[in-house]
């Protein structure tokens, strides 16, 4: 009894035993059957979006976001590949690139009445100082090059440059520029809008770049006519202020020439000034940010402490070397009237009176 008793008690352990690992295991095959699942369904949608695209029925990029965003397990490259058709590293059809550019003109064609009524106030911004610039810009290009003549200075020269690239980027970049940013997009297949959105970038960081640095050059020739005067003569000539607005210009398309690479027209939707490599884009935004912007200004703030300090000085110097004025003069000639009444007539007084 006690054999058959032990025998009993091991055949409920191995049965209680084989279907508890059973179980795991079908739940394990279940998941990973389900992940597997998902996993190819994916790849095959990021070997093919367009075809995905068209299977699904969606209309606009809009409807495959709000689609796909609620399962997390898409990362944001596979959003882009599958909604955009961008960054999939395959090559797309000449009909899946026609269904992207009518897709997104559609969309955006859609939105263009309600953003006009949503975003007058912008649009009239944009107008009102886009035409206050220029009409400021061409009056002091005109005035320094018509009027000034044989009177024209070394700064003047500088500042009809710093006029030239605002007037350069009022007239190509802010038409551009002010229909991105309302609009939210700018695309066209015609040459002449590729040609526009290049234009538009390079003159836009190009004007930028050539401002900070003819404000650095205002800030040196500021700096040499104050604190060494003897060498301005040769030095801040406008010959010299001449060729340095020259070389400027020069420098700023240098700087602004990776730019016809990073912001131009792409090739899914045919739009305007979305990056075609982020991280490049980020590294020429931070060397603008570093080389044009921050270390100009940090030795402009040093140029311009400088130049205060030697003007406070020689304005001390001079308050001390310059010759009284009239009241000066005619209180000290007040305070010598009143000390010669002391030394010499009071005395006398007091010896009459005593004599008396």
């Amino acid at each position: 009894m006690a054999f058959l008793a032990l025998f009993l008690m091991c055949v409920c352990f191995v049965e209680v035993s084989g279907l508890h690992i059973t179980t795991d295991v079908q739940v394990t095959t279940d998941v990973a059957a389900t992940e597997d699942q998902f996993y190819f369904r994916r790849n095959q949608m990021l070997a093919d979006p367009f075809r995905y695209f068209l299977a699904k029925g969606w209309t606009t990029t809009q409807d495959c976001f709000l689609d796909l965003r609620t399962n997390k397990r898409y990362s944001d490259e596979d959003l882009l590949c599958i909604c955009l058709f961008w960054g999939c590293g395959i090559n797309m059809t000449a009909e899946a690139l026609d269904f992207m550019f009518y897709t997104s003109r559609r969309l955006s064609d859609s939105q263009t009445s309600k953003l006009l009524r949503s975003r007058w106030p912008a649009i009239l911004a944009c107008v009102v100082f886009g035409g206050i610039g220029i009409c400021g810009n061409i009056t002091i290009i005109v005035v320094i090059s018509k009027f000034m003549g044989k009177k024209m200075s070394a700064t003047n020269v500088l500042i009809a440059s710093i006029a030239l690239s605002d007037l350069f980027s009022l007239v190509i970049c802010l038409p551009t520029m002010c229909y991105v940013a309302i609009f939210r997009n700018f695309m066209g297949r015609h040459w002449m809008f590729k040609i526009i959105c290049t234009v538009s970038y390079l003159t836009h960081y190009a004007s930028f770049d050539c401002s900070i640095l003819t404000m650095l050059a205002i800030g040196f020739e500021r700096f040499v006519v104050i604190c060494y005067p003897t060498k301005a003569a040769s030095l801040v000539s406008v010959g010299n202020m001449k060729k340095i607005a020259g070389i400027i210009w020069l420098i700023s398309i240098c700087f602004a020439s990776p730019s016809l690479y990073l912001l131009r027209m792409t090739e899914h939707d045919h739009s305007c000034g979305i990056p075609i490599d982020p991280k490049m884009n980020t590294i020429f935004m931070g060397f603008n940010a570093v080389v044009v912007f921050s270390i100009p200004a940090i030795i402009l703030l040093f140029l311009y402490a400088k130049i205060i300090y030697t003007l406070s000085k020689s304005i001390v110097t001079a308050q001390r070397m310059r010759p009284a004025s009239k009241f000066q003069k005619a209180i000290k000639r007040a305070y010598g009237l009143r000390k010669s009444i002391k030394t010499e007539i009071l005395p006398k007084r007091t010896a009459v009176e005593k004599v008396l």
